[in-house]
């Protein structure tokens, strides 16, 4: 076997035969990562040479008269000696960084989908954008998101040249990311998306989840989902992204890619709304079906119904305890409780009910109803450790009060946590004391009474306390309710919710005066409250004294 010395001895030869036999043995001492052998090398080949090689129509060293097939495979020959050679060199940061080497960013590029050449290329020019300032600009003003994407909509899926282009678009959008600079290529960034998203769901190895981490930084940019709004008619690459998502959910993962897989599905439902939960996924195992196109659905749900309270956890021993803030957890609870958020207000619309059937659907209900009991058990945990504050109770309380148009069942835990002036405190500081008047006038219009006693008790809980409240409710943010809970309650024959429902106008009309009553409402709506009020008091006076009362069946306060 030849040494080194022997090596570099023919490549400083005096003629081109010398220097090729000389470079295909230098590839066997520059491929270890030797960085003195690659420098010898360089140093006594220099640059030119391998420049030539890459323009190698140039090179006419032994062709002769062979036939164009042949010369073609001589000619792809030497184009891939020399990148290989160049791949060395890139991955000794002084030499990438060098002039000559950065300005041939663009032949990197353009070969970059070139048979046998994709992974030296993709070194290349991984270790030029990470050399230097003017590399990096370089690499990501040529074409070189393009050329990815073509290469990536091309390969086979867990191919080697997918694996390196993989590995150089992670840095390269990981850094325009931290750098604040995906504006600036949007389109190109877009680009790479599709073919990507094809990957994911292809690809059933590791590298999946590196293809993961990659979109999960792509979708981040607002910018780069706006560029794919408009030049992405088709949406079938999101329906690849829902496959690889839900092959991964499906899978026994470990906790960080699964918390990865459930922040790509928040980016997704954020871009596209929550329909993209629903459709067809296809598992590589085929005894699993993919017929059930709310199985993602339910495979997000039980995945938050599980990651959640692990956070929650944690991050209540860090606010009990002296330790630092998690970041990277508060981060994540934001990301599941997003997804909670809109799961909740897609499953209240009409057309979940017409996409997702109905068992599922109620067993979706059933594991959104486990969520909000482990929301109401960590804000009791909470106030038991004296955490009466911070992003995370609020965000907890708010959850627990989105429209209750959309998550009546969420209504029991909510009635819980207002037993409480924390949890009254932190209802109203997030304005769920409105969502709750919100959810009574809209069920009493559509005549469904199913937990209006367990609303107005919420409310109730709230005019009970308000005088200790940081953030005191107005008067005006309870008025939208009294006139369907007074029609409510003159029709009912039960005393209780009569009792409950002059309960709560009684408490509104003490919050403001006369004058302002006559503002909000009609001179006949306030006529049914009082008449109302009579109704209760007769009601009370019936239940003491069981004698004929003379108490007017309406009483007109003056």
């Amino acid at each position: 076997m030849a040494s080194l010395d022997e090596c570099l001895k023919l490549l400083r030869g005096s003629n081109d035969e010398q220097r090729l036999v000389g470079l295909l043995l230098a590839t066997k001492f520059v491929s270890g990562g030797d960085a003195q052998a690659v420098h010898e090398v360089f140093d006594a080949i220099g640059f030119q040479f391998v420049d030539r090689l890459l323009r190698t129509e140039r090179i006419c060293v032994g062709l002769g008269h062979f036939a164009t097939h042949e010369k073609e495979m001589q000619q792809h020959d030497y184009l891939k000696l020399g990148i290989s050679i160049l791949a060395a060199f890139c991955r000794i940061p002084e030499l990438a960084s060098s002039s000559d080497v950065i300005d041939k960013v663009p032949v990197y590029v353009e070969v970059l989908s070139a048979k046998d050449v994709s992974v030296d290329a993709s070194e290349c020019l991984l270790g030029i954008a990470a050399a230097s300032d003017k590399g990096f600009v370089a690499v990501c003003q040529s074409r070189v998101f393009q050329a990815i994407g073509s290469l990536l909509q091309n390969a086979a899926p867990e191919a080697q040249e997918v694996v390196a282009v993989v590995k150089l678009l992670y840095f390269l959008v990981t850094r325009l990311t931290m750098e604040g600079k995906t504006s600036e290529y949007a389109q190109g960034l877009a680009s790479v998306v599709p073919p990507l998203s094809r990957h994911l769901s292809l690809q059933q190895n590791l590298g999946k989840f590196e293809v993961m981490e990659v979109l999960k930084l792509l979708l981040v940019s607002s910018n780069t989902k706006a560029a794919l709004s408009t030049n992405c008619a088709s949406l079938s690459w999101a329906d690849d992204v829902r496959t690889g998502l839900g092959q991964i959910l499906h899978s026994r993962v470990s906790p960080e890619y699964r918390k990865g897989a459930l922040e790509v599905a928040e980016q997704m439902v954020e871009h596209l709304g929550g329909s993209w939960l629903v459709g067809n996924i296809n598992f590589p195992d085929t005894e699993v079906s993919s017929s059930s196109s709310d199985r993602f659905l339910f495979l997000v749900v039980e995945s938050l119904r599980v990651e959640i309270p692990i956070v929650l956890g944690d991050v209540l021993h860090v606010s009990s305890s002296s330790s630092g803030w998690d970041i990277e957890k508060q981060r994540s609870l934001a990301v599941y409780y997003s997804l909670v958020e809109n799961i909740i207000n897609f499953t209240s619309q009409e057309e979940a009910s017409i996409k997702v059937n109905a068992s599922s659907l109620q067993k979706i209900v059933s594991a959104l109803d486990d969520i909000a009991g482990i929301l109401l058990e960590y804000l009791e945990a909470a106030k038991d450790n004296g955490v009466h504050q911070g992003d995370e109770v609020i965000s907890s309380v708010r959850l627990l009060g989105r429209p209750f148009y959309a998550v009546q069942f969420l209504v029991p835990a909510l009635l819980q946590v207002t037993m409480a002036e924390d949890g009254c405190e932190a209802l109203v500081s997030s304005g769920g004391h409105k969502q709750i008047v919100s959810f009574i006038v809209t069920s009493l219009k559509n005549r469904d009474e199913v937990l209006i006693v367990e609303a107005l008790d919420i409310l109730l809980n709230v005019l009970q306390k308000k005088n200790s409240l940081i953030h005191e409710p107005s008067f005006v943010d309870f008025v939208p309710a009294l006139p369907e809970i007074v029609s409510w309650a003159l029709k009912t024959d039960q005393n209780m919710e009569s009792a409950m429902a002059t309960c709560f106008c009684t408490s509104v009309l003490d919050m403001t005066d006369e004058g302002a009553l006559k503002d909000c409402l009609e001179a006949s709506e306030l006529e049914r409250i009082y008449t109302l009020v009579g109704k209760c008091l007769q009601r009370c006076y019936q239940v003491f004294d069981p004698k004929p009362s003379h108490v007017s069946e309406a009483v007109v306060l003056r």
